[in-house]
C-alpha cells in the first residue's frame, strides 16, 4: 500500500516537476526562413527575451528552404523536451503545406506541430494606384463589377500571401481582378507603381511607407478592425457582406508532438510575460502590431480554422505551386 500510494503520489507530482526542471538542456529556436526578414527578427527579439527570463543562452538557427518545411520538419524531429522551439507562420505551417498536399506531398510535418501561442498578427492593406477611380472597398468592387478587364492584380508570386488574400477577396466580393504573378513583393510594387497592374494586397509594415507618400492608394485592411497606423481606413469587413472577412499575417511558437502539457504551459507563461517588456513593444508595433499572446488551446483552434479556411481559398482560387 505504501508503494502504491508512492507512486500515486510521485505521478501527481511530476508533470508540475518536470515543469518546474525546464529547460533541461540547452534551448534552440529553429527559424525555418532565411536571416534578415519580418519573422526572423521577430524570432530573435522573442529569443533574446527568452533567454533572459530563463537564464541560459537561446541560440537561433536558421534552416531555410522549401518554404518553410525543411526547418519546420527539422524541428519537429527533435525529442519532444521543449528545448527545440519552432517559429510557425501562416505560410511555413498552414498554406505552404496545404499547396504541397495537393501537389502531391504524401505528408507535411507541419500537420502535427503543437502550437504554443501566438505573439504577432498584423493585417495586410488593399492599395490601387492612384489613376483608379476608387476611394474604398465598395467603390472597388462597384468599380470591378462594371468592367472586370479594367483590373489586374500583382502580387509576390503563386502561393504568396499577396497571391492567396486577394483570391479569398475576390472569392468573398465575388468579383473577377485577373492575376499578375511577379518575383517578389519589390517587382509588384514597381508595377503598381507604374500602374501596370492597378490594385496589391500586400503586408502593413511593407505598404505603409508608399502609401503615407502618397504613391499607391489604401483602400481598406484586412484585420477586424482598424489599424492605429491608418485609422482612416476602413477595415475590409466593415463592407456590407464581407463582415467575416479577415486575413492576417501571423507568427507564433510551436513544439514537437508529444511534449509534456505543463513545459507547453510554462512556455506560454514565460513568453506572455514578455508582453510587459516596453522594448519588445516598441519594436513589434514598428513591424506593424503589438506584442499579443494567445493560449495554448486559443492557438491550437486559430490554427484549425486557418487550415480549413485557406484550403478553401486554395480550392476556389484553383492555386497550385509550393
Amino acid at each position: 500500500m505504501l508503494r502504491l500510494l508512492t507512486t500515486l503520489v510521485f505521478a501527481l507530482l511530476s508533470p508540475t516537476l518536470l515543469a518546474q526542471e525546464w529547460p533541461t538542456g540547452l534551448v534552440r529556436m529553429v527559424v525555418p526562413f532565411p536571416p534578415g526578414g519580418a519573422t526572423d527578427v521577430i524570432a530573435r527579439l522573442v529569443a533574446q527575451q527568452l533567454s533572459i527570463k530563463i537564464g541560459k543562452p537561446l541560440p537561433v538557427e536558421n534552416i531555410d528552404g522549401a518554404g518553410g518545411g525543411i526547418g519546420t520538419a527539422a524541428a519537429l524531429k527533435a525529442p519532444a523536451d521543449g528545448n527545440t522551439l519552432l517559429i510557425g507562420t501562416v505560410g511555413g505551417i498552414v498554406t505552404g503545406p496545404i499547396l504541397r498536399k495537393n501537389a502531391g506531398s504524401q505528408r507535411e510535418p507541419a500537420d502535427d506541430a503543437v502550437p504554443v501561442t501566438r505573439f504577432y498578427a498584423s493585417g495586410s492593406v488593399v492599395m490601387v494606384n492612384p489613376a483608379v477611380p476608387v476611394r474604398n472597398i465598395p467603390e472597388l468592387i462597384d468599380y470591378v463589377k462594371r468592367d472586370p478587364e479594367k483590373l489586374f492584380y500583382g502580387s509576390a508570386g503563386i502561393g504568396s500571401n499577396s497571391n492567396l488574400i486577394a483570391e479569398y477577396f475576390k472569392w468573398a466580393a465575388k468579383v473577377r481582378i485577373d492575376h499578375v504573378p511577379l518575383r517578389g513583393t519589390g517587382p509588384a510594387f514597381n508595377e503598381l507603381l507604374a500602374n501596370r497592374v492597378q490594385m496589391v494586397i500586400e503586408s502593413q509594415p511593407t505598404a505603409l511607407p508608399s502609401i503615407l507618400a502618397g504613391k499607391v492608394r489604401a483602400l481598406g485592411v484586412t484585420t477586424k478592425r482598424r489599424v492605429a497606423a491608418l485609422p482612416q481606413v476602413a477595415s475590409v469587413a466593415e463592407t456590407p457582406g464581407l463582415e467575416s472577412f479577415e486575413a492576417i499575417t501571423w507568427v507564433g511558437l510551436f513544439v514537437a508532438p508529444g511534449t509534456p502539457k505543463p513545459i507547453i504551459a510554462r512556455l506560454y507563461k514565460i513568453i506572455a510575460d514578455i508582453a510587459s517588456v516596453p522594448e519588445v513593444q516598441e519594436r513589434m508595433k514598428a513591424l506593424g502590431a503589438p506584442f499579443e499572446t494567445i493560449t495554448p488551446e486559443e492557438f491550437a483552434s486559430f490554427v484549425q480554422a486557418e487550415r480549413v479556411k485557406w484550403a478553401e481559398v486554395i480550392r476556389v482560387g484553383g492555386i497550385t505551386g509550393g
